[in-house]
C-alpha cells in the first residue's frame, strides 16, 4: 500500500471516529447535559481521536523505516487493498 493510500485511510479512521462520536452526541441526548457531561464527553472523544491518530502515524512513518510495513501489515484485511 502507498503512503498516499495509507494517509487516507488514517484520514478516513479518523473522520469514522468522528462520525461515531457526533452520532452518540446527539443520539444519547448529550447537547442537553450537564457541563461536566459534556465536558467528559469531549475528553474521551479527544483522546479517542488522539490514540487513532498516533497509532495510525506510527503504522505509517516508523514501521515502514523499520522495514516492517504500514497499515497492511498491521491490519491484514487490507492486504487486498494494494
Amino acid at each position: 500500500m502507498t503512503v498516499r493510500r495509507e494517509a487516507l485511510v488514517l484520514v478516513g479512521l479518523v473522520l469514522a471516529v468522528d462520525v461515531l462520536f457526533i452520532a452518540v452526541y446527539f443520539g444519547a441526548g448529550i447537547e442537553r447535559a450537564s457541563d461536566g457531561m459534556k465536558l467528559g464527553f469531549t475528553v474521551v472523544w479527544t483522546v479517542i481521536n488522539l490514540a487513532v491518530v498516533v497509532l495510525g502515524f506510527c503504522l505509517l512513518i516508523v514501521l515502514p523505516l523499520l522495514g516492517l510495513g504500514g497499515f497492511a501489515a498491521c491490519l491484514p484485511f487490507m492486504n487486498g487493498m494494494q
